[in-house]
């Protein structure tokens, strides 16, 4: 099914992110850390964190589509 498809390719796209922007989304989604804690953490402001987020979200959705695109699934 499809939903496996992108699941799939979710996790190869978040296997793939380095540095910062790994942590800032396994603190955020994994640990369920809300922006302030995690600025805190990473010594950031809360707004560069969610700057993070915003592009780090963008750049998994680009990435996401491109596997499914590469495995022949649709977007």
């Amino acid at each position: 099914p499809r939903l496996d498809g992108e699941a799939t390719a979710l996790q190869h796209c978040i296997g793939e992110l380095k540095g910062r922007p790994r942590q800032v989304i396994e603190l955020s989604y994994a640990q369920d850390q809300p922006s302030e804690a995690i600025g805190r953490e990473l010594n950031l402001t809360a707004a560069n964190v969610r700057t993070i987020l915003k592009r780090t979200r963008e750049a998994l959705k680009r990435c996401v589509e491109r596997q499914l695109a590469l495995r022949g699934g649709s977007t």
